[in-house]
């Protein structure tokens, strides 16, 4: 038998070559394909948790925004905006729908200017990190306040307030209020007008929560009655709030075009950054936008509440 008809005893190196060549090239197309399967799974997945965090800081402001001002008497503001800043916002909202009514004339004396304390019917629903809000009384004469009496022929009848609760004393019911913040922004800060303070009996006094939403970096915080900021949201890239006019236009600021300083709507645009966006260009980042219109409950609720 010739060498010519011997069948070869294996591969040459040129077909171990190429047979590496085509496995490789089969192996790279089959982790190509994992690996968009993957990225695509992970996009698909960072875009739901996107969704569903635009949807759960929609409801959520949604539902606050419109109980703004409820169970509050009219005209009383629930919205204190921040325009300089754009992304925050302050809510002051009657949730539990607690009043009570004052019991005599509550007078802040020379000992305790710093506090008003007020006799009510009953403390129930009213919490040393909330607020209540109330129509006081300031003497005046001709220098402006009297530190002899209360409820004289010049009386000031302020409308309504909101003070901080101090602390609350069960019997007989009290709530003592904190006067400092209140009488510096209202540009009454002097012993005359701090002694002179008074409110009548049989005065409705209302409980108050307020809510607040700041915007830090990239993530959305939220304090209820101070009581301490808590993340509400993250990856937020932008939020903005704008609000409409009773003349029919939107403005990020309802000061300057408008003196009554009304408000019907409120619309919140944000922005979501999901987290799959990290370590990409900026061209290749996938945003997730929403904005809603929110109509508060009572048409026409003033912003700008005094907020101490």
């Amino acid at each position: 038998m010739t060498s010519a008809n011997r069948n070869p005893a294996g591969f040459s190196i040129l077909e171990l070559l190429v047979a590496m060549a085509l496995t490789g090239l089969v192996v790279t197309s089959i982790v190509m394909v994992f690996d968009w399967q993957d990225r695509h799974w992970l996009d698909r997945e960072d875009e739901a948790e996107a969704r569903l965090t635009l949807q759960g800081v929609k409801t959520h402001l949604s539902r606050l925004l419109r109980s703004t001002g409820g169970a509050l008497p009219s005209p009383f503001g629930g919205i204190v905006m921040h325009p300089k800043y754009g992304d925050s916002i302050d809510l002051v909202i009657n949730r539990t729908g607690e009043e009570a009514t004052t019991t005599a004339i509550a007078y802040n004396g020379p000992s305790s200017k710093n506090y008003l304390y007020l006799p009510v019917d009953s403390t129930t629903g009213f919490s040393t990190t909330g607020y209540a809000a109330l129509q006081v009384e300031i003497a005046r004469n001709a220098n402006n306040c009297s530190p002899a009496g209360i409820l004289s022929v010049g009386s000031w009848k302020d409308s309504l307030v909101i003070l901080p609760i101090d602390s609350i004393i069960a019997s007989p019911p009290q709530i003592r209020l904190n006067m400092v913040a209140f009488m510096a922004s209202s540009g009454l800060a002097n012993d005359n007008c701090a002694k002179s303070v008074a409110v009548t009996s049989a005065q409705t006094v209302y409980s108050l929560d307020t809510i607040r939403f700041a915007k830090v970096g990239d993530t959305l915080y939220q304090d209820v009655s101070r009581q301490g900021w808590f993340p509400l949201a993250g990856r937020i890239d932008t939020i903005s709030f704008s609000y409409l006019q009773p003349g029919g236009s939107w403005s990020t600021d309802s000061v300057a075009t408008n003196t009554t300083l009304e408000i019907d709507a409120v619309r919140v645009w944000f922005t979501i950054v999901p987290e799959a966006a990290a370590g990409r260009a900026a061209s290749a980042i996938q945003q997730y936008a929403s904005s809603v219109d929110i109509s508060l409950r009572n048409a026409s609720r003033l912003s700008n509440t005094r907020l101490p």
